[in-house]
Order: C-alpha cells, then sequence, then structure tokens
C-alpha cells in the first residue's frame, strides 16, 4: 500500500486531533475504549517506523551515489520516493525476480530433458540394433566348443542348434519347438554319461528318477518337474507348438542358472576316472576338423557322436568305426587316442 506525502500529513493530524480530543475528554471515559485507540495507534507507529527505515536505506544510496551533493534533482528524486514508496512494490520487486529465476531455471530444465529424450533414443536405436543383429552358427558354436569343452560333439551341435534359433528369432509367435528339443536333448545325452547309461535307451522320465537318487541333482530335478520339462518335450515331439517362454524356462535353467556347466563338470570327473587307461568305443565319424601335434606325433582330429573325440593317424576315417584306444587330455579336452 502507498503512503504518500499527503497520507503522512494526514496521520500527523491525526496524532494532533487525538491529542486535542484527550484533552477535552473527561477523565472517567471508559478505559476500554481508551485502550483500543491506543492499539491502532501503537500499529501505526510500527508501520511508519518501517516506511522511515526503508527511506533512510533509499536515501544512503543516493546520496553515496551522488558523493554526498544533493541538487535539485536529487530532492526531486527523493520527493518521488517518498510518493511512490510502498512495502508492497519491494515485495512484488522480490517476487518478480524469483519468478523469473523460476521461468529460467525451467527453460535450462526443458533443454536438458530435450537432450536427454534424444539421447534416449539413440541409444534405444543401439539396444534395438545390438539385439537383433543376427549371431552366426559358426560363432554360436565356437563359443560352446570352448565352454564345454568336455561335452560330447553331438551335445554341443545340439546346444548350439538351440541358442542359434532361440537368440536369432524375434517373433514370439513362432513355433520353438525345435530349440526345445534341442535343449532337452543336449542334458539328456551329457546326464545319460555322468550316469554311466550311454549305451541304454532310458525315457526322459526314468531318466529323472535316476537323479532323483543323486543328491548333487536334487534342485535340477526339482526345477525340471516344476517347470513341466518332460511334458514340454513329449508336447513338442507330438502334439503342439512351444512358446518362447516356455523355451526360454529351460534356456534359463541350463544356460543362464549354469546346470550345463556343473553338467560338464562332472563329465569332465568321470573322463578323469578314464584318463590313461584303455577303453573301448562304436562310434560315427562326424567329420575331420583338423590336426594336432602329440610329442612331435601328428593326428587327425575327428568329431565323433560318442563320448569323446578322436585322434587317429589315419587321415581317411569315416562313417562308424569301433576299436579301443587310449584316453588322454590335451588342451582342456578328452580324446580316445588311436595309434
Amino acid at each position: 500500500m502507498k503512503k504518500s506525502l499527503k497520507d503522512l500529513k494526514d496521520i500527523e493530524n491525526f496524532f494532533l486531533q487525538s491529542d486535542i480530543k484527550e484533552e477535552k475528554k473527561p477523565n472517567d471515559k471508559n478505559p476500554k475504549i481508551m485502550g483500543n485507540k491506543l492499539e491502532i495507534l501503537e500499529k501505526e507507529i510500527k508501520n511508519l517506523k518501517k516506511q522511515i527505515n526503508l527511506l533512510e536505506s533509499e536515501l544512503d544510496k543516493v546520496s553515496s551515489n551522488k558523493g554526498g551533493s544533493l541538487k535539485k534533482n536529487d530532492t526531486e528524486e527523493i520527493a518521488r520516493m517518498f510518493m511512490d514508496f510502498s512495502v508492497d512494490n519491494v515485495q512484488d520487486k522480490e517476487v518478480k525476480k524469483e519468478i523469473t529465476a523460476l521461468k529460467n531455471e525451467n527453460e535450462r530444465l526443458r533443454h536438458e530433458n530435450k537432450k536427454l529424450e534424444k539421447h534416449m533414443k539413440k541409444v534405444e536405436v543401439h539396444k534395438k540394433e545390438k539385439f537383433y543383429k543376427n549371431i552366426s552358427y559358426s560363432e554360436i558354436i565356437n563359443n560352446i566348443r570352448k565352454k564345454y569343452s568336455f561335452l560330447g560333439e553331438n551335445s554341443k551341435i545340439s546346444l548350439a542348434t538351440a541358442e542359434y534359433l532361440f537368440l536369432n528369432e524375434t517373433l514370439s509367435a513362432i513355433d520353438y519347438s525345435a530349440s526345445y528339443i534341442n535343449y532337452v536333448k543336449a542334458f539328456e545325452i551329457e546326464l545319460k554319461r555322468v550316469l554311466g547309461k550311454s549305451n541304454e535307451k532310458l525315457t526322459f522320465g526314468s531318466l529323472m528318477e535316476k537323479l532323483k537318487l543323486n543328491s548333487m541333482f536334487k534342485t535340477f530335478v526339482e526345477r525340471i518337474e516344476k517347470d513341466n520339462v518332460g511334458k514340454i518335450r513329449n508336447i513338442a515331439v507330438h502334439n503342439k507348438a512351444i512358446s518362447k517362454n516356455e523355451c526360454g524356462k529351460l534356456r534359463k535353467l541350463l544356460v543362464e542358472d549354469a546346470w550345463m556347466d556343473r553338467i560338464s563338470f562332472l563329465v569332465e570327473e568321470s573322463l578323469k576316472e578314464k584318463e590313461e587307461s584303455l577303453v573301448e568305443f562304436d562310434t560315427f565319424i562326424i567329420k575331420k576338423v583338423g590336426n594336432k601335434n602329440i610329442k612331435g606325433k601328428n593326428y587327425s582330429h575327428y568329431h565323433t557322436d560318442g563320448d569323446m573325440d578322436i585322434l587317429s593317424k589315419d587321415s581317411s576315417l569315416k562313417d562308424f568305426i569301433k576299436g579301443n584306444g587310449k584316453v588322454k587330455k590335451i588342451e582342456a579336452q578328452y580324446f580316445i587316442v588311436l595309434e
């Protein structure tokens, strides 16, 4: 609320009139009414003091800026200060200052948000490109051969096929039976090896019953039964399509939860017992994959469908072969070596 020089003059007259009235009032005037007037006067005095303090502050600024020498224009400026002075105006200036600061901050945040949105879009595009980029079968099979070096070649091929189909297909509506069956096939083959039942025709159910007798596989069997792996396996072979979600559950158990790693470890333990011993084999040569040199002797390396690959000095092996050979561990892999 503004107070002009006229306002100040009115207040001064108010004081003078009050004094005159007080002199004329009889001494028996109601004390309650007197108290109310005193309260009003005290409030006015407080307001005046505030006005004066602020005006003095403004005067100090003007005089300091003028070097203490006031001219007519300066006095007019001071008069205008009296006329225009308002506490409300001062408060408005502070509020406007805060509002301006908030607007600036809001504008800055909006600008930052736009930059962040652009960055997130780029990240999303990069993620999609990375996710939908096909992984070659050769890359997958090579990784599996390194990670699960003690698994048989058939198991590695089944696992690589399952991974290739699962990882490279992004549509959820297609049938994932082929991927599911190959995951199951890989761990069935290796579990039979661990149990020493490679040559026996065990159903999936009977294999699980045998695993139950081994406390090491208690958690594994419980997960297999909970996820109905045996039932879904049979459905995949005979009845209906398998969803990616169902296939993903089995993959999580075998690959992400590392049960294939444990099975591979158990396979290694079973092969350790055979190291440097003579074993009989009856296997099928899948293909020749290269050569290995052992103590100055050159051997051809063959992938087989048996428990171990074969190293032989004969470079022309193919189809079905059987015989005897010595089990040796070479470069973190066990072979049947034929002299």
